[in-house]
């Protein structure tokens, strides 16, 4: 079988700490299962971004140190547009952070109403955190299922305690409400509903488990 090695040199190495389970299970725990929180020298293979953190080339590195920094009209910026310009007929090239913020520019241009844009889907930190106290609410009441916490966290109740001490109409008023919503409307089958007696079991768990 033929070998194929790869064609560079490693320029630098990193050294990093190897944890074990129980170390990550702890800090994990300690973070509230925000990862926004965890310390990245605590992080063993960071899969949070996707943007890259890997090793540049020599070219790059070389490139750090001679690089123009001017806010406005560095030679960079003029290479980049040449770049450009001689794989695309672009008239105008604008330079973008990152590609929503370049899909912003494209959309806001092109987009009329009633037109459909696919893209990939989007979550920020609001959503994180949705997902986070998810996880704290069906650890802290056991027999909560998935779909029970998203609810629950769609109405506001976000830890056990609160749960514990909703009055059940208007919590059972507030996840009606969060169901009606096109977030709420992905959480539950069409098929099915809520009572308000699953309600009430819900707080009767926190309870329990006070």
């Amino acid at each position: 079988m033929k070998t194929i090695i790869e064609p560079f040199r490693i320029k630098s190495v990193e050294p990093i700490r190897m944890t074990t389970r129980g170390e990550r299970e702890r800090l994990l725990k300690e973070a509230g299962y925000n990862l926004f929180k965890l310390h990245s020298d605590d992080v063993l293979i960071d899969l949070l971004t996707d943007s890259g953190t890997s090793a540049m080339s020599a070219a790059q590195w070389g490139a750090v140190m001679t690089g123009d920094e001017s806010y406005a009209g560095a030679p960079s910026f003029y290479r980049f547009e040449a770049a450009v310009k001689d794989l695309m007929d672009f008239k105008h090239i604008i330079p973008a952070h990152q590609g929503r913020a370049a899909e912003h520019l494209l959309f806001s241009l092109i987009a009329k109403p009633g037109h459909v844009i696919p893209s990939n889907t989007h979550f920020d930190v609001d959503t994180l955190n949705d997902w986070k106290d998810q996880t704290i609410l069906m650890m802290e009441v056991p027999g909560l299922r998935v779909h029970d916490a998203q609810i629950l966290v769609g109405a506001g109740i976000r830890n056990r305690k609160e749960l514990a001490e909703a009055p059940a109409r208007t919590l059972f008023m507030l996840a009606s409400e969060f169901l009606q919503t096109p977030q709420g409307d992905r959480v539950i089958r069409d098929d099915d509903y809520l009572a308000e007696e699953e309600v009430e079991q819900w707080i009767d768990l926190a309870k329990t488990g006070s």
